[in-house]
Order: structure tokens, then C-alpha cells, then sequence
């Protein structure tokens, strides 16, 4: 069990948004089976493809290709030209809808085919046509740099070609090679569709990025190295890379736990919105390394920090309670020690001894044994030493609304002070509360006052409304009955309380 504390493994939440690579963790790839279907209900839904395709200002060749695709023929270039269209600007175009359109390339056209389109794609680029005449533009598909909003397409192709089959890969890495020979952009392309062919990757760190995150956010996704992560993070991390999870996971996937180091220096110098931290620090719990969890133990009075140190202390239970050990000076780690310990006992009594041993870490094998003996001496009670109300179970739930409890013995239910004004009331002429209908129980319905009882009937007897006689929630005694009536009194002479709602009792 110790061993696999030093060993990586990618958690299995990881695998939705990570961008696979050859050699990287196995992720398999399966065109949607309703691609078909889907394909046609999103071009059904966006009918401005056309128009953008038919526009005088979009090229010749384009806006032939790209209808031939629409009416089911066509070539990659009608393929792309199509995306280009759909996509309009990067943020109205969702990864599903890039799913669609990469897995009907795949699905219909095959992996090559699938692999040139994105190829085409890196030249097209989705714009408006303005004059004079009018204050809003016409959606065009012009030959541009690259198409940043494309990014989620290379992705699923990407996919496709880490798990293809052995021989079909090489295939496309030739094909890639003649695609490399264009532009800047395809080259950049084409290493992010085959990130194992590190020749590559290392010939594009030696470019110019001039600030293009949108390229070197597809360089990070595909370097193996940390000094190449670092090179193209600087000083200033591009846009998305620290609240992007799914690239985070890719990165760590290229570089494995050798990113421990560079990520606790990003959480440091970059990290500082609450989403950012949220995305770094559960990679950083995942890191199988020493240094990784002391930098959250470090770090544990930051924000969102506490949460990740948890997590790390979970998945490496023996390591948490050396580090942890070790820093239980702190009082706040010490409660942690404690609580980790009394969850994970075995795996401190596992890891007693080697501290014990070494003169380093005496202090911290006398926290823990101190901990274990003070669990060592909690005893725990058996049930039948247990009151019987917290060791038997409960039964079902009673169904329906729990009955009343004034109407249980057959009285009538509570009913909820007049308000002033409303009938019954003092202010609307009233002069005391209404009596129960004849038949009805004997249960007090009002506030207690002191000194005042309530007296249930006596069985078997049937107390009418002559029997009952109001009382007041105010402490004194009634007046006697036939008393004269007068300002606040009832009408059988009883006064009521000018505080609180009357009641009835009976006798």
C-alpha cells in the first residue's frame, strides 16, 4: 500500500476534459452513433450557414466546398468551411457542438479526412462584411491566421489520433509532416494533434508566440517538459490557464509528478481568484510527492487550501501522518493529526516504527503515539449499556399529517389569536372568544397562565358548551358566575384578559 502512495494515478474525474496524447492515459475515442442526426439538427438550427457561404465576399472556392459539404458531398476544405461559419465568434461555440462536427468528419469521412479538415480550418476564420449602407456586418468566411474558436474541433481530433491504431498513426504523421510546410499556425496544428512527436514540439519553442495565448495554450497542452511549460508561461500565464482544469490535467499528463514544483510556484505568484485556486490546488493534492503536500500544510490557512489538504491527506494516508506529524506544532494542524489519525489508524501504526527510528522525527512518533493512546483509552460503551431511545431503531414514518394532539382526547383544535379588527376580536365589538360546539372536548387551547390547570373530562362523560366556561390568560381567579357584565367582560360576566388570547376550559 506504501508503494502506491509514490506512484501517480490520474483520477478518473480527470479523463472528461483532459486532451489525450499517444503514450499519455489510455482514453478511448468512439464516434456518437446519432452523429448523423446530430449533425443535421445543428445545421437545421443555424441558417445563417448558408448566407455566410453564399456572401459575395466570401471566396470562390470556399463558398463552393462548403456547400457541396452542407448538401452531403464535399471536401475537408468544404468540411472546415462549414465549422468556420458555425463557430462565429469563439465564445458562442460549445464543446458538444465541436464533438458533433469532429465525430461526423471521423464517422462519415474517416480519420484522415477528419485530420485535413482540421488542418483547412487553421487557414479560415469567420468575420463580418461592413459598408457604408448599413451599421451592422454580414457574416463571412474569409482565409485568416487561425480560427481560435475552432480550438474545441483539434481537440476531438486530437483524440481520434492518440487512439488510432499503430499503423494508421504513422500515416498521419506523414500527413501531418506535409501540412507542417504551410504556416507557422499549422505547424503549431500539427504538434497539437501529435504531441508525442517531440521533435516537433521542441522545433516550435524555439518560435515567437508574440502573445498569442490561443497558441500557447495548445503548446502547453502538448510539451513534456517542465522547462518548455515554463517558457511559455513567463511571467505572465495566458488567458485561461488556471481556471482551464482540463488543460491543468494535461499538462500534469505530459509531465507527470516532475509539474509538483512548477504548480505550487503558479498557485504563489498567479493564483489569486477564488476559481483559479479551485482548479490548482485539487492538482496539486493529487501529486504523489513529499514536497507536494508540505506546500499545502504550509499553505493551510489560504483560501480553499484546507479542502485540498484533506484531500491529499485521504489519498495518502500514511504520508499525512508524517508530514502532518512533523508540523503539529501548529495547533491547527495538530487538531488535523488527530483527526487523520483516528480515521486512518492502521495506517499509523504502520508508519510508528520508521519514525520512531530515526532521530529526525522522534517528536513526531511522540504526537502519534500520544494520539493513539489517548484513542486507545476511549471506551466504548455496548448497546445494552445504551439508553433503549438511542440504540432501537425507529420505526416507518407514519403516513399522512401527524394528528393534533388537542383533538386527540376530542377537543377542538388551537386556533391562533384574532387579529385586532377582524371579528372576535376586542377592537371589532367581540367581547371573548367563542365557545366550543356542544360534543366538543375538554383540552386547553390558549397559553397557560400561572396558578391555571387543565382538567380533562372524566371517562365516559360527554361535556356540552353549557359546561365549559372561558378563562382568562392572566393570572387571578374568574369571577364568579352571574357576575354583573361590564367593559371588558363576557357576556356571562367572566372578564377577559387584555393580554394574550382567551381559552376555554371545562370542569
Amino acid at each position: 500500500m506504501a508503494m502506491r502512495e509514490n506512484t501517480f494515478v490520474m483520477p478518473s474525474s480527470w479523463l472528461r476534459a483532459i486532451r489525450p496524447r499517444r503514450g499519455g492515459v489510455p482514453v478511448e475515442f468512439s464516434p456518437a452513433t446519432t452523429w448523423a442526426a446530430d449533425v443535421a439538427t445543428l445545421v437545421a438550427k443555424r441558417p445563417s450557414l448558408r448566407t455566410s457561404l453564399t456572401d459575395p465576399q466570401t471566396p470562390t472556392d470556399i463558398r463552393e466546398a462548403g456547400l457541396a459539404h452542407l448538401d452531403g458531398g464535399g471536401t475537408p476544405l468544404g468540411a472546415a468551411a462549414v465549422v468556420a461559419a458555425y463557430v462565429g465568434p469563439p465564445d458562442e461555440f460549445s464543446r458538444s457542438a465541436a464533438a458533433v462536427f469532429a465525430d461526423g468528419w471521423v464517422a462519415g469521412h474517416g480519420l484522415r479526412f477528419a485530420v485535413e479538415a482540421a488542418m483547412e480550418l487553421q487557414g479560415l476564420g469567420y468575420g463580418a462584411r461592413w459598408d457604408s449602407s448599413s451599421s451592422a456586418g454580414e457574416p463571412v468566411v474569409r482565409r485568416v491566421r487561425g480560427t481560435e474558436g475552432a480550438g474545441a474541433v483539434l481537440t476531438r481530433v486530437r483524440a481520434a489520433v492518440a487512439a488510432a491504431p499503430e499503423e494508421d498513426y504513422r500515416s498521419l504523421v506523414d500527413l501531418l509532416g506535409h501540412w507542417r510546410e504551410r504556416t507557422a499556425t499549422h505547424r503549431i496544428v500539427a504538434a497539437y494533434l501529435a504531441p508525442s512527436e517531440a521533435a516537433w514540439v521542441e522545433e516550435e519553442m524555439g518560435g515567437h508566440f508574440g502573445g498569442d495565448d490561443w497558441r500557447i495554450l495548445l503548446m502547453l497542452a502538448s510539451v513534456t517538459t517542465v522547462e518548455h511549460a515554463e517558457t511559455l508561461v513567463g511571467g505572465h500565464p495566458p488567458w485561461g490557464l488556471l481556471t482551464d482544469a482540463g488543460l491543468l490535467h494535461t499538462i500534469v499528463d505530459g509531465l507527470g509528478v516532475a509539474a509538483a514544483p512548477m504548480l505550487v510556484r503558479w498557485l504563489d505568484r498567479f493564483a489569486s481568484s477564488a476559481d483559479a485556486r479551485r482548479s490548482l490546488l485539487p492538482v496539486i493534492a493529487a501529486m504523489p510527492t513529499d514536497e507536494a503536500f508540505q506546500a499545502l500544510v504550509e499553505r493551510v490557512d489560504g483560501r480553499h487550501v484546507p479542502a485540498a489538504l484533506s484531500e491529499a491527506s485521504d489519498r495518502f494516508p500514511r504520508r499525512a501522518v508524517r508530514l502532518l506529524a512533523s508540523a503539529a506544532s501548529r495547533r491547527s494542524i495538530a487538531e488535523r493529526l488527530r483527526t487523520h489519525v483516528a480515521a486512518h489508524r492502521d495506517a499509523a501504526a504502520e508508519v510508528l516504527p520508521a519514525l520512531s527510528g530515526a532521530a529526525g522525527t522522534r517528536a513526531a512518533a511522540a504526537r502519534v503515539a500520544a494520539v493513539l493512546a489517548e484513542l486507545d483509552r476511549r471506551v466504548v460503551a455496548p448497546p445494552k449499556a445504551l439508553p433503549p431511545l438511542l440504540v432501537t431503531p425507529r420505526g416507518p414514518p407514519r403516513a399522512g399529517p401527524p394528528a393534533n394532539r388537542s383533538s386527540s382526547r376530542g377537543c377542538a383544535a388551537p386556533t391562533s389569536p384574532p387579529w385586532p379588527g377582524s371579528p372576535g376580536s376586542r377592537r371589532s365589538g367581540s367581547t371573548g372568544p367563542a365557545a366550543p360546539a356542544s360534543g366538543a372536548g375538554c383540552a386547553r387551547t390558549g397559553p397557560r397562565s400561572p396558578g391555571t390547570s387543565t382538567r380533562a373530562p372524566a371517562p365516559g362523560s360527554t361535556p356540552s358548551a353549557s359546561s365549559c366556561t372561558p378563562r382568562s390568560t392572566s393570572p387571578g381567579r374568574l369571577p364568579p358566575a352571574g357576575a354583573p357584565t361590564g367593559p371588558g367582560t363576557s357576556s356571562a360576566g367572566h372578564r377577559r384578559s387584555s393580554r394574550g388570547s382567551g381559552s376555554w376550559s371545562c370542569p
